[in-house]
């Protein structure tokens, strides 16, 4: 159920706007799943609960859609994902 900012496919196409119906039409609005985190924002999420993660739509009208690389949580340190990049922010050392 990620709710985090990332808002760039895995091929990195950045997301359309979950309420924007161009370049692609759709359902999936935050009226039509408004537990879904969708209102507001463009960031990756998981309306329909697909197993293969968090997607969205983009904005390339070639490219309907595609999934999201989400960092998986640090269970020792904190995850900074500001501008769609990971930073270490306390003690844990990444390898």
């Amino acid at each position: 159920d990620y709710r985090g900012p990332i808002s760039n496919t895995y091929h990195g196409f950045k997301c359309q706007y979950w309420e924007d119906i161009e370049p692609h039409n759709h359902t999936y609005t935050p009226d039509n799943y408004p537990e879904s985190g969708l209102e507001g924002n463009n960031a990756c999420r998981n309306p329909d609960n697909d197993p293969r993660g968090p997607w969205c739509f983009t904005v390339d009208k070639e490219i309907e859609w595609g999934y999201c690389r989400i960092p998986a949580c640090s269970p020792l340190g904190k995850i900074d994902v500001s501008n769609n990049t990971l930073t270490n922010i306390g003690d844990t050392n990444w390898t």
